[in-house]
């Protein structure tokens, strides 16, 4: 009797385990779950597709996580179905072909045109096919101590003459006061050199381009002739950049908008007469790198049909609305960021942030960041280059020669 008793108690937990397994129809992985507000975004995405889903929680630490979906993908691994990635990891895994397009029924033509249509051509978009679903679309601003402005007697800079009047205005170098603070860090100095390049209407990928050389040119300047930034930076990330803004060390700054509002607003700096995002300036052009993560299926998923469904889910204007109340996040879909739904009082607490993002949609032209396959070695590589530039090690011919080596090599 006891033995028919560990017989029935064995079965009944293996039905048990069996059933509660067969409740997922496809799993996914991402560092979403981590957060408090998930289970309700769970239980949103399972009513919204109607497909139940098993949620992994991905690494947390960026290295371990790219080697974790990069071993599932190149494995050909069907175990997880959609997985949550970045700028970085959607270059290099379209082009290793890792992953299943999506424009024939997930993006089609009447969805995706709700998204920023030259950020998808940069980003997520290869060889006319469409990869990822941005769960959220940020942006990378201007900001400026208005104080700063205020008391060197300059306005705002709309235009190329109105930033250089501003920076030198506002810079006491033998104060350690710098109307520019930059990130210059090798491996951060890429996105303030692709944001000048962009201005300059030169071509991030190769920089001998004659408005690519005004850009570089132009950040020398900045550094050596006009001395309205620091050769410090050349050895800061953004948290040291942060906190030298907030101190009055630097004027105007280019920052990610949704963290640096957070970061000014606790400190209590924010505010049209503090801290303040404002539109980019107009050089040659005006532009804005973009940002974002996204949902990829794995192209060895054996779940198409319901993975595809909770990706039509992803897409839709109920997935962003529900992301941007719970998350923080300004939504991917230019038709929800301006549309009417975000103007409802649940949404209130975004204001700031939603207006920061509509006047950049509106006003520059949004871009993707300069990516290759090879992103990290080639940002560190090309990053090191444009330190030994501005510290006059190799001259800006020898500058744009290697740089395209590199990119020659990487892409």
């Amino acid at each position: 009797m006891r033995k028919l008793w560990k017989v029935l108690t064995v079965c009944t937990l293996a039905l048990s385990l069996f059933a509660s397994s067969a409740l997922a129809d496809i799993t996914i992985m991402t560092n979403d779950t981590t957060n408090e507000w998930w289970p309700e975004l769970e239980a949103l995405i399972e009513a919204g597709s109607g497909v139940q889903i098993e949620a992994v929680t991905s690494p947390s630490n960026p290295d371990d996580r790219v080697a974790k979906f990069t071993t599932i993908l190149a494995s050909g691994d069907s175990s997880v179905d959609l997985i949550n990635i970045n700028d970085e990891m959607i270059t290099q895994y379209m082009a290793a072909g890792f992953l299943a397009p999506l424009e024939e029924d997930v993006m089609k033509a009447d969805v995706a045109q709700n998204f920023d249509q030259n950020f998808m051509q940069d980003r997520y978009m290869l060889d006319g096919h469409i990869y990822g679903v941005p769960t959220y679309n940020g942006a990378l601003t201007m900001w400026v101590n208005q104080d700063m402005l205020d008391a060197a007697g300059v306005k705002v800079p709309t235009n190329k003459e109105e930033f250089i009047e501003a920076i030198k205005a506002m810079s006491k170098p033998e104060e350690g006061i710098y109307g520019y603070g930059g990130s210059w860090e090798a491996t951060y100095s890429h996105n303030e050199i692709g944001v000048f390049i962009n201005l300059f209407g030169g071509d991030c990928f190769d920089w001998s381009n004659e408005k690519s050389r005004e850009a570089l040119q132009f950040m020398y300047d900045m550094a050596n002739t006009w001395k309205c930034t620091s050769l410090a930076q050349l050895s800061e990330q953004y948290e040291p950049m942060n906190q030298k803004f907030f101190d009055k060390k630097y004027g105007i700054i280019l920052q990610w908008c949704g963290w640096m509002e957070g970061l000014a607003k606790t400190a209590g700096l924010y505010g049209e007469d503090q801290v303040h995002m404002i539109a980019m300036p107009t050089f040659e052009t005006s532009s804005a790198f973009m940002d974002a993560w996204y949902y990829v299926l794995n192209k060895s998923s054996q779940n198409y049909d319901e993975a595809k469904k909770v990706l039509d889910y992803i897409a839709s204007p109920d997935f962003e609305l529900a992301y941007l109340r719970l998350a923080n996040q300004p939504p991917a879909r230019v038709d929800v960021l301006n549309g009417d739904a975000v103007k409802g009082p649940e949404y209130s607490a975004f204001t700031d942030l939603l207006s920061n993002l509509q006047l950049y949609h509106n006003t520059s032209i949004m871009r993707g960041r300069p990516m290759v396959p090879a992103t990290m070695e080639y940002i560190t590589v090309t990053g090191t280059l444009f330190q030994q530039y501005i510290l006059g090690e190799i001259s800006l011919d020898d500058l744009g020669k290697q740089q395209l080596a590199a990119y020659a090599e990487m892409k």
